[in-house]
């Protein structure tokens, strides 16, 4: 008779099926989805829409950067410490490091034409006003923590590109940190992190293309010699001006010889719609976005 129940509670302990993990927190929801996923049907950081991929890109680089000596350089204002700032605090609010995490945030862009007040995945309204971001902490849709970006909005920040570039940085950091509870993002929002962050934004050319990021290795240099030729000139004459003959030649070209004093460098690249717009700030190209 003991045999038999011993059996019984065997058999029970067996048959009980194990309990799922329950994660009352909409960003470790969100981590662990996307583990589950392998990444494949759920994206936490961009489509692909090429401001989802602006955003995926600035996420990783904000989490990149938050191992890097540049973000210890950071001004708490003694509102907390550099190790809260990245780890959060209990109770109080996450660190950076979660909310930045692969699927902790969902990323959704929309165009300006789509919103639709109804549908909080489909708006960018707080408060009655259009926003170009906003968080979700928890969507009703999923229980997952959402970004939205208006598309139009998110394209147009910064009257030049190094401006752009900034704004963008500073803004989805204050999104993210918002969505922790660091920065405020409701009412009077709270850039007091952010702010900093647009401040380190820097500029480097890579084959012959802006690329915008953060100070992640302290040994980068932002000046890439690499790119530029080396022209032997030094002493070398040519006739400069135009003969009369020339159709369309105005009356200050004289042709004159010209002899050059030191040899100089040139651009193995033509100079880039980017390159001329964040110097000149303008861009006279009749093909835009080149």
């Amino acid at each position: 008779m003991m045999m038999i129940a011993v059996y019984l509670l065997t058999l029970a302990q067996v048959s009980t099926p194990v309990q799922a993990q329950v994660l009352d927190n909409p960003l470790e929801r969100g981590v662990q989805a996307f583990a589950d996923s392998e990444g494949g049907s759920v994206r936490g950081g961009g489509g692909d829409h090429p401001v989802d991929m602006q955003i995926k890109r600035i996420r990783e680089q904000l989490a990149q950067w938050l191992e890097s000596p540049s973000a210890r350089k950071l001004d708490f204002k003694g509102r907390m410490t550099f190790e809260e700032y990245v780890q959060g605090r209990p109770k109080k609010f996450h660190g950076m490091k979660l909310v930045l995490s692969q699927g902790a945030v969902h990323v959704r862009v929309i165009h300006a034409s789509e919103q639709d007040p109804k549908d909080e995945l489909q708006n960018t309204i707080v408060d009655g006003d259009r926003k170009v971001c906003k968080g979700i902490w928890e969507a009703k849709k999923d229980k997952l923590t959402y970004l939205i970006c208006e598309i139009e909005a998110f394209s147009a920040l910064g009257k030049t590109a190094e401006a752009g570039a900034k704004e963008r940085f500073a803004l989805i950091h204050h999104e993210y940190a918002g969505l922790a509870g660091i920065e405020r993002n409701k009412d009077e929002s709270d850039y007091f992190i952010s702010e900093q962050v647009r401040g380190l934004v820097s500029f480097s050319f890579e084959q012959g293309e802006v690329v915008f990021s953060l100070p992640i290795d302290p040994n980068r240099t932002f000046t890439h010699v690499l790119y530029y030729l080396p022209i032997k000139a030094k002493g070398v004459k040519y006739t400069m001006g135009s003969p009369l003959t020339e159709i369309g030649r105005y009356e200050n070209e004289p042709q004159r010889e010209v002899t050059l004093p030191e040899d100089f460098q040139m651009l193995e690249t033509p100079i880039t719609q980017y390159m001329f717009r964040m110097v000149m700030e303008y861009n006279p190209s009749f093909f835009k976005d080149y």
